[in-house]
C-alpha cells in the first residue's frame, strides 16, 4: 500500500517510528564511534608507556652488550598477556633479545623471527621505541599487542548501545499512542461522520467537535458546509414544484440543468423521446449522458458557457436514446436565475429528417471533391508526361540513329541497346502513371499474361509488405491476350493493395492463372458476354472478407469500406472499367472472416508473330519530299530534322504556331507534309491546322504530342480521325508513318 493511501493513524505511526529510529541510530552510531576512538587512543597510550619503560630498562644491557639482562627485562612482559611478541634490535638491526613468537611465525612455512621484519600485522598493535644512551640511539624495541582487551571494551560499548535502543523503542511506542489519541482520533471521527451522511443522504446530521484546535476548526467548516447543502436541497425541492407544472406539457423535450450539466428536471416529452424515466433523469444524469459523443462535437463542450440572461442560443447536437439509437436535435437554450442560482433551460426538437438531407448533400460534396482531386492528378500527370515524353523522344531518337550507324560487331552496340531498353522502360513508366489517372489512351498489344505478372511480381511484393506471404501459381501454357500492360498492371496492384489493407496482421495472398473454356452457362451468370476461351486471373487473400451487401456495391464509384481519408472509393470502379474496356469481366467472391477472391476473365487470342527487329535490322524507306516541322521543343525539333534529312527529306523548321503559318505560306508550293505539335506557344496545333486548311484544303497534316488523351481531345485532334503519332516515337516508326501518309496521298491522286 502506498503511503498516501494509508490511514492517518498508520501515517503517524510510520512517521514517528521512522523519525525515532533514525535519531536513535544516528546517536548510537556517534556514541559508538566516539567511544571506540577513545578506547583505542587510551589503549595505544598504555602500550606506548609500557614500551618506554621496557626501553629504559634495556639501555644498560644493550650498552654493555649483555643479552641475558635484556632477555630478563623482556621476560617481565609475561605479566601482560596481551603482548605476544617483543624484540630488541641493535643499531645494525640485528636481534639482540626477544620475547614470545612473532605473529606471522604462527603460520606454517613462515620464516623464523630472525628473518621476519617488524612490519605491521593485521589485528595486532605494533609499538616501536628507540633505546638511547647518553643521547645516542643504540637500538630499538618493538612490541606486538593482540588488542583482545580493546575488543572486549568495544563489545561492552555495543551492549550499552543496544540497551539504549530498547529503551528508546519503548518511549517511541508510548509517544505514538499519545499522538494518535491527540490527532488521529478526532480526524477519524470526522471521516466517520462524513461517510454516514453520504450513505444515508441525511444532511441533518453533524460531526462531533472534540477540541478547539485546527481539527476542531475543520469540524466547524464541515458542519457549515453540510448546513448549506441541506438548505440548498430544500430550495431545489421548492423549485421543482414550481417548474414541473409549467413545462410538463410542452411539445418539445424540456431539460433544466445546472452550469455543470447535471439534469435538474425534465418533462414527459423528454422521457418519451429518450426512453428514460423521470426518476432515472434525476438520479444524477448529466447532459453528456444523453449526448452521442464525438459525432455531436467535443464530448465535454459546454455550448451554454457564454449564455447571457434574455439572450437564448440555438445549437445542434446528437442525442442518444436509452436503447443506444442516435438522433439529431436542435436545442434552444436560455439562462435562468432561480433562488440566487443559475440554471440552463433547454428545448430539444428532433431534426432527423433535416440532418439526413444535409448528410446526403455533404456526401455528394465529398464525392465531388474526390472526383476533382482525381481530375487534378490527371492534369498533373499530363504535364509530366508531355515534358518527360519530349526528353524520351530525343533519347530514343538519338539512340536509334546511333544504333543504325554502328557496325554489327561494334563494342558500343550493347551500350546502345541498354540505352534504348532503359528509355523504353521509362516510356512504359509514363504510360503507367497516365493509366493510374485514367488519362492514357489504351494501347492494347499482344502479351503473355503469365509474363506480364512475372514482370510486376517484385513490385507487388514491395507493395504488400513483409508480413504477408505472397505467391504466384501460373499456368504452364501461354495465355496470349490483347491488353494494355500498364492498365492491367494497375488493376493487379489495386487488388493487391486492397488485399493488404484487409490483412492488417498479415496473412496469405496468391495470384493464380489458368486457361478456361466458358460456355453459355457463364453468360447466364453474367460472367462473360460471349462463350470462348478465356484467361482467368484469380487474386485470393485470407483477410477479413465482406458480407453480401458490401459485395453487391464493391464496384460502385465512391463506395469504400476504409476509414475516412484513407480511400477514395474509385479504385475498384476504375479496375472494373479497365477490364470492361478490354472486353473482359471481373467478379468477386467473399465471406466474412474467410477472405476474398477476385477473378478477372480476359479473352484469349491466337499468338501472332510480331516484329521485334531493332532499327539496325530494318531499313526505313525515305523520300525527297519537303516537310514542315512545327515543334516548340528545340531538342525534339533538331532530332526530327536529323532523322528526316538523313532519310532524304527537305526540312523546314518552325518553333511556334505563328512561325508555322508564315513558313507554310512562304513555301506553300513545295511543302508536301506538315508535322504539327498539338500544344505550341502563340497558336495551338489545331489553330495552325485550321489556318492552313483554309488556304490549302489538300494540305497533309500529321499531329504529334506527348500530352495525354484528354488534353488532345480538348484541342480537337483525335475526335476527327486525323493522323496522329504519340511521343516518344522511334525514328523508324516516324519515317514509316510519314511514308504511309505520303504514299496514301499519291495513291489517292
Amino acid at each position: 500500500m502506498k503511503f498516501r493511501d494509508m490511514t492517518i493513524r498508520k501515517k503517524l505511526t510510520v512517521l514517528l517510528l521512522g523519525a525515532g529510529a533514525a535519531a536513535v541510530m544516528i546517536a548510537c552510531i556517534i556514541f559508538y564511534i566516539m567511544t571506540t576512538a577513545h578506547l583505542r587512543r587510551s589503549y595505544e597510550e598504555g602500550v606506548a608507556g609500557l614500551a618506554q619503560v621496557m626501553a629504559r630498562n634495556c639501555e644498560a644491557a644493550l650498552a654493555f652488550r649483555i643479552p641475558e639482562d635484556a632477555e630478563r627485562v623482556l621476560g617481565s612482559l609475561s605479566a601482560n598477556r596481551s603482548v605476544t611478541y617483543a624484540v630488541v634490535r641493535d643499531q645494525q638491526g640485528n636481534i639482540f633479545a626477544s620475547y614470545g613468537r612473532h605473529p606471522l611465525s604462527r603460520h606454517e612455512g613462515t620464516p623464523g623471527p630472525n628473518i621476519l621484519p617488524d612490519k605491521d600485522v593485521p589485528g595486532f598493535l605494533k609499538i616501536s621505541q628507540n633505546i638511547t644512551v647518553g643521547g645516542s640511539v643504540v637500538g630499538s624495541l618493538t612490541l606486538f599487542d593482540d588488542m583482545k582487551a580493546l575488543r572486549k571494551d568495544r563489545l561492552y560499548a555495543l551492549s550499552i548501545m543496544f540497551f539504549v535502543v530498547l529503551i528508546s523503542a519503548g518511549l517511541a511506542f508510548l509517544l505514538i499512542a499519545y499522538m494518535q489519541r491527540l490527532i488521529a482520533l478526532p480526524i477519524l471521527s470526522l471521516a466517520s461522520s462524513a461517510r454516514q451522511i453520504s450513505q444515508q443522504q441525511d444532511y441533518s446530521l453533524r460531526a462531533e467537535k472534540q477540541g478547539n484546535d485546527e481539527v476542531g476548526e475543520l469540524v466547524d467548516s464541515f458542519n457549515a458546509m453540510i448546513g448549506k447543502i441541506e438548505k440548498r436541497n430544500a430550495e431545489l425541492f421548492e423549485s421543482e414544484k414550481r417548474f414541473h407544472t409549467l413545462v410538463d406539457q410542452a411539445v418539445d423535450a424540456f431539460f433544466l440543468f445546472d452550469p455543470e450539466g447535471i439534469i435538474i428536471d425534465v418533462n414527459q416529452q423528454a422521457c418519451a423521446s429518450l426512453g428514460y424515466t423521470r426518476e432515472e433523469f434525476l438520479s444524477g444524469m448529466t447532459v453528456r449522458d444523453i449526448e452521442a459523443g464525438p459525432e455531436s462535437g467535443m464530448p465535454h463542450e459546454k455550448p451554454w458557457g457564454d449564455l447571457q440572461p434574455y439572450a437564448p442560443i440555438t445549437a445542434e447536437r446528437l442525442h442518444r436514446r436509452k436503447d443506444g439509437e442516435h438522433f439529431p436535435v436542435e436545442i434552444r437554450m436560455g439562462l435562468l436565475h432561480i433562488g440566487g442560482h443559475s440554471f440552463i433551460m433547454g428545448l430539444a426538437r428532433d431534426i432527423s429528417e433535416r440532418r439526413e438531407a444535409e448528410l446526403e448533400r455533404q456526401k455528394l460534396e465529398i464525392q465531388l471533391q474526390q472526383s476533382q482531386k482525381m481530375e487534378a492528378v490527371g492534369h498533373l500527370a499530363g504535364g509530366i508526361a508531355h515534358d518527360f515524353n519530349n526528353m524520351l523522344q530525343v533519347i530514343i531518337g538519338c539512340g536509334n540513329l546511333l544504333d543504325v550507324q554502328l557496325d554489327p560487331d561494334s563494342p558500343l552496340r550493347p551500350l546502345v541497346t541498354q540505352l534504348l531498353n532503359s528509355a523504353e522502360k521509362s516510356a512504359e513508366l509514363t504510360r503507367q502513371l497516365l493509366a493510374f489517372s485514367r488519362k492514357q489512351v489504351i494501347c492494347p498489344k499482344q502479351a503473355d499474361l503469365n509474363q506480364l505478372i512475372r514482370g510486376i511480381e517484385k513490385l507487388l511484393i514491395r507493395l504488400i509488405g513483409e508480413d504477408i506471404e505472397f505467391k504466384t501459381i501460373l499456368a504452364d501454357t501461354e495465355l496470349m491476350v490483347t491488353v494494355d500492360s500498364g492498365q492491367i498492371g494497375q488493376v493487379l496492384m489495386n487488388l493487391c493493395t486492397n488485399a493488404r489493407d484487409a490483412m492488417p496482421r498479415g496473412g496469405h495472398l496468391s495470384i493464380t492463372t489458368e486457361l478456361a473454356l466458358l460456355g453459355k452457362d457463364y453468360i447466364a451468370a453474367n460472367i462473360i458476354e460471349k462463350p470462348g476461351v478465356y484467361a482467368v486471373v484469380s487474386v485470393t487473400d485470407s483477410g477479413v472478407g465482406m458480407d453480401e451487401a458490401t459485395r453487391q456495391k464493391i464496384f460502385d464509384p465512391f463506395f469504400t469500406t476504409k476509414e475516412t481519408g484513407k480511400g477514395t472509393g474509385l479504385g475498384l470502379s476504375i479496375a472494373y472499367g479497365i477490364i470492361k474496356q478490354h472486353n473482359g469481366h471481373i467478379s468477386v467472391y467473399s465471406e466474412p472472416g474467410r477472405g476474398t477472391t477476385f477473378r478477372i476473365y480476359l479473352p484469349v487470342i491466337e499468338a501472332k508473330a510480331e516484329g521485334t527487329r531493332t532499327a539496325a535490322e530494318t531499313v526505313s524507306k525515305g523520300g525527297t519530299e519537303t516537310i514542315l516541322v512545327a515543334e516548340d521543343n528545340d531538342d525534339v525539333r533538331e532530332l526530327m530534322k536529323i532523322v528526316l534529312e538523313g532519310a532524304g527529306y527537305t526540312v523546314i523548321e518552325a518553333a511556334d504556331g505563328d512561325s508555322a503559318i508564315s513558313r507554310f505560306h512562304e513555301h506553300e508550293g513545295s511543302i508536301q507534309l506538315v508535322i504539327l505539335d498539338v500544344i505550341m506557344p502563340k497558336r495551338s496545333g489545331r489553330e495552325v491546322y485550321d489556318r492552313i486548311k483554309a488556304t490549302n484544303p489538300a494540305a497533309n497534316i500529321l499531329f504529334s504530342s506527348g500530352y495525354t488523351a484528354d488534353v488532345i481531345n480538348t484541342k480537337g485532334v483525335l475526335d476527327e480521325k486525323m493522323d496522329f503519332i504519340s511521343k516518344p516515337v522511334t525514328p523508324h516508326n516516324l519515317l514509316s508513318k510519314i511514308r504511309e501518309i505520303l504514299d496514301r496521298v499519291q495513291e489517292t491522286s
